[in-house]
């Protein structure tokens, strides 16, 4: 059967945005985008979610099929300390969180981070013809487009393909690519596997310096 699972980017606080990616297989079935939302509105959301993602898989089953619970729909949030304390309250409720830090260590080892390692891995399905936005509405679509096609890509001193640091994509669209951060995690393949729990050295995020190596486009 092919998943059903969420990825949600959390920021209850400033001009970012919390938001949430569901996807099916390959089909990118909702994204939700909140501004300005406290820790228990996520929380409380993100249940509704669950509940909303079990419903559309029994709707698929015949009648007297065993019920999907909203319990077990993979929930994958952004492991940093606002989304720990929603992953905490999701879990104490016996919902199936997947903490993905993106200032960790790759799971793979391919890249010298979470961040690059989640960019590049739904960058290649995609290549693949294996994701599809078409359900998406046309603004949510434009804005994840613009959000993607922003992101650029070098190599670092050990050869391996790293993307630039979020504050650089910030600079370049005025706000932060958490339509797209939340897309990355719901596409994440490996869901049972816990990354690397230590934290990428300081010296590996870098500021902005537009002469410092050559850049590619991530996607196009």
């Amino acid at each position: 059967a092919q998943p059903l699972e969420i990825g949600c980017d959390v920021a209850s606080y400033g001009l970012d945005f919390t938001s949430m990616h569901v996807r099916w297989g390959g089909s990118s079935m909702k994204h939700e985008s909140y501004q300005g939302w406290g820790a228990k509105r996520i929380f409380e959301r993100l249940k509704a979610l669950a509940m909303e993602c079990a419903d559309m898989i029994n709707a698929t089953k015949p009648a007297s099929a065993a019920r999907v619970d909203s319990h077990r729909i993979p929930i994958k949030i952004d492991d940093d300390p606002e989304g720990r304390a929603i992953s905490d309250f999701l879990q104490n409720e016996g919902y199936h969180v997947i903490p993905i830090g993106a200032a960790t260590r790759s799971i793979s080892g391919l890249y010298p981070n979470m961040r690059s390692e989640l960019w590049f891995q739904l960058a290649k399905r995609a290549r693949a013809g294996e994701v599809s936005f078409a359900r998406l509405p046309k603004e949510v679509r434009e804005r994840m487009r613009q959000q993607a096609m922003a992101v650029q890509w070098y190599l670092d001193g050990q050869g391996r393909r790293v993307c630039e640091p979020k504050e650089e994509t910030k600079l370049k669209i005025g706000r932060s690519p958490d339509d797209m951060d939340s897309c990355n995690l719901s596409y994440l393949q490996g869901m049972d596997y816990q990354p690397a729990p230590e934290v990428v050295p300081n010296e590996r995020r870098e500021v902005f310096d537009p002469e410092r190596k050559p850049r590619r486009k991530l996607f196009g």
